[in-house]
């Protein structure tokens, strides 16, 4: 498939990396990072279990200054059609999303991030935003 792709741009008088551009320049960057926090003991569930709530109770009102436009519960098949699942995800205007998800088997929760933008300094910059709002 790179083969044919290659082919392609080669028509197209580009090289694999001048249609990469071509593409990020049309379409913008996307970028995914995630972090996670592990507490120990018992009181490490207790503190994830009770910042999950916190999450549920009180949803950010922005991502990195944006402006959160949908919020989707997991733990609310009746909407989402899914299986229920301790899973949160935030959407901002701009097409990002922050999922937070705490393990099963352990005291440990996981943030993923991902980000859109038009160039690939910004996407890093919102990335960078959204895991200072986010890990305390």
């Amino acid at each position: 498939m790179v083969a044919e792709c290659a082919t392609w741009a080669a028509d197209q008088g580009l090289t694999l990396y001048q249609l990469l551009q071509k593409i990020y320049s049309e379409y913008g960057y996307r970028k995914e990072s995630m972090v996670y926090l592990v507490r120990k003991g018992k009181s490490g569930a207790e503190e994830i279990a009770a910042l999950m709530e916190d999450m549920r109770s009180n949803p950010p009102a922005d991502l990195g200054g944006t402006p959160v436009t949908k919020v989707v519960d997991y733990n609310e098949p009746e909407k989402t059609g899914l299986p229920k699942s301790n899973v949160l995800q935030y959407f901002d205007a701009e097409g990002d999303v922050v999922t937070v998800r705490p393990s099963g088997t352990e005291p440990k929760i996981k943030f993923y991030f991902g980000a859109t933008a038009p160039d690939q300094e910004t996407v890093e910059a919102k990335l960078d935003s959204f895991k200072n709002q986010f890990i305390k």
